[in-house]
């Protein structure tokens, strides 16, 4: 069986970093495309506290950017060059 493309999803968890090496050698092996997927789900809040003291953008933008970060630091850190 040969893969093209392999997603591996990642929350950032120790499990994960385990499991990362396996989906890279896989993608190595079969010379696929790894595609490193992490989902952020969106801040939700009622009606009644959406005009609460919390700046909901801000916090959106910092956990976004802590993903990127964070996923770029997987990268650098797992995947050969």
């Amino acid at each position: 069986m040969d893969f093209k493309k392999i997603i591996f999803p990642t929350d950032f968890s120790e499990s994960s970093q385990f499991a990362l090496p396996y989906a890279v050698d896989m993608a190595l092996k079969y010379h696929a495309q790894l595609t490193l997927v992490h989902v952020i789900e969106p801040i939700v809040t009622p009606v009644d506290f959406a005009w609460g003291t919390y700046n909901y953008p801000d916090i959106e933008k910092q956990v976004n950017t802590y993903a990127e970060d964070s996923l770029k630091k997987v990268v650098e850190e797992s995947i050969p060059d």
